[in-house]
């Protein structure tokens, strides 16, 4: 069996195909006229050939109750469709970090990035951290304060994090979509995972990042961070201090030690290799061996120790940074 397409069009544009989903017809028709077919979401696809979104915008998704059948089998009563009950909720983003930020193709080795969440119509986004090379820290919280309908698991969109370069006209660095239904709380009978002193840390996790064509980026971006999802009259349910948190982890003092032997068989795309180098990037600071030429340049020896002190969150391996490792060439010397 074929798809069934559902487009959405500018009507103001004499109806230009903005995006579209495609769903399959043996899906629908399995259903034979089931009272309880849920409403579902459906992620809109952009039409490539209008190209009426930038790179940091959502397609957006479609909320659909879609219903089928044999023709005999059809009911003469059309599907009841009634408006979803919403509750007042406040939607809480720990932010921590970003690892492997992966730069957009002829954009700089740095950029400005920041984190912007979105959710049932409402934005918010975090400070902008500048000049990261292949990671961010922020530790900051991001509140939304929201409509959310019900039920959660069936009437509601995804919530959105978008890692965006604001040094590059707020390009897009990746996107998570998150189900909002996981992060509903229940606060009497929720268990309760405790760190960092005894302060609420339920549901940290690291977010895989795509692009906006819902491909995984490679190397994998992520972004770290915490959501909760709390209606409003449970105005008891703490707040994680971020601000404490990042003083704690700041104060652990850890030694680091990278030893350089040498590199082997390096090949160049555009030119030849003259003196290459290791740069190591570790929580923002940028370690680099001298370069080196012997015995050949393509198969440099560095033999070298690099020592620093740095403040890392040893206690708290979720926390901890990456190591990010280039090599680059000294083209002049």
């Amino acid at each position: 069996m074929g798809d069934v397409a559902c487009n959405v069009r500018y009507v103001f544009r004499r109806h230009v195909l903005l995006a579209y989903a495609k769903l399959s017809v043996l899906d629908i028709t399995r259903r034979a006229w089931s009272d309880n077919a849920h409403p579902q979401w459906i992620d809109l696809t952009e039409n490539q050939i209008t190209d009426s979104f930038s790179n940091a915008q959502f397609p957006g998704s479609l909320l659909l109750r879609l219903n089928g059948g044999l023709t005999a089998d059809r009911p003469t009563t059309t599907m009841s469709l009634k408006q979803p009950e919403r509750h007042r909720m406040q939607l809480r983003c720990y932010i921590f970090n970003a690892k492997h930020i992966s730069h957009r193709d002829g954009a700089s080795a740095v950029c400005d990035a920041y984190v912007q969440v979105k959710f049932c119509g409402q934005t918010a986004s975090t400070s902008v951290v500048e000049n990261c090379a292949y990671s961010a820290q922020w530790f900051e919280t991001v509140v939304l304060d929201v409509d959310v309908p019900y039920p959660v698991d069936t009437m509601c969109s995804s919530i959105i994090l978008n890692l965006l370069d604001e040094d590059h006209s707020d390009v897009l660095l990746g996107r998570a979509k998150i189900s909002p239904h996981a992060l509903c709380v229940a606060y009497k009978n929720e268990a309760h995972a405790t760190d960092f002193n005894g302060t609420i840390v339920s549901g940290m996790r690291e977010y895989a990042l795509c692009d906006e064509h819902n491909q995984v980026l490679e190397p994998s971006s992520t972004v770290l961070a915490c959501l909760q999802l709390v209606r409003t009259d449970q105005v008891d349910y703490p707040l994680l201090d971020t601000h404490r948190l990042r003083q704690e982890v700041s104060a652990q003092v850890a030694h680091l030690h990278i030893v350089t032997l040498g590199v082997r068989a390096l090949k160049s795309t555009a030119w030849y290799i003259q003196k290459p180098y290791v740069e190591y990037e570790v929580n923002a600071k940028i370690f680099r061996t001298l370069t080196s030429n012997l015995p050949s340049a393509s198969n440099a020896n560095f033999s070298q120790h690099i020592r620093s002190r740095l403040r890392l969150p040893i206690k708290h391996a979720q926390l901890l940074p990456s190591v990010n490792l280039k090599i680059k060439d000294s083209l002049f010397g």
